[in-house]
């Protein structure tokens, strides 16, 4: 299996400003967390990261297909999936209470495994 290294971003290296990212995920990427709720996916993840001075927003745009099996007759199916979030990354504890998703960091990389 490919390394996960293509979804760590080192952000210290980046301009302030947007920034865009493209990922595609199969079954590899799923089976590597030990993750088997759904039979087969083919997904897109396209990130937009905003880097401020003291902090990151990464705003993530999901769609694909997933195969999954009924809960009531058993066939596997094809669930189409397309879905966003945002996620803020922040060295300052000094941020507003209405952020969805807020997570700190200490180093010049994200993880984007454990976003995702």
């Amino acid at each position: 299996m490919k390394s996960l290294s293509p979804y760590l971003i080192k952000f210290s290296g980046l301009k302030e400003g947007i920034h865009h990212f493209n990922y595609e995920l199969g079954n590899k990427f799923f089976k590597s967390f030990d993750y088997y709720d759904f039979l087969d996916s083919n997904l897109s993840v396209d990130l937009e990261l905003e880097k401020k001075p003291t902090l990151l927003n990464l705003k993530f745009s999901f769609s694909g297909e997933i195969e999954v099996q009924c809960d009531v007759s058993m066939e596997n199916f094809n669930l189409d999936l397309k879905t966003n979030y945002s996620v803020v990354v922040s060295s300052r504890i000094t941020l507003h209470q209405q952020m969805i998703k807020l997570f700190f960091y200490h180093q010049d990389l994200i993880a984007l495994m454990s976003l995702i």
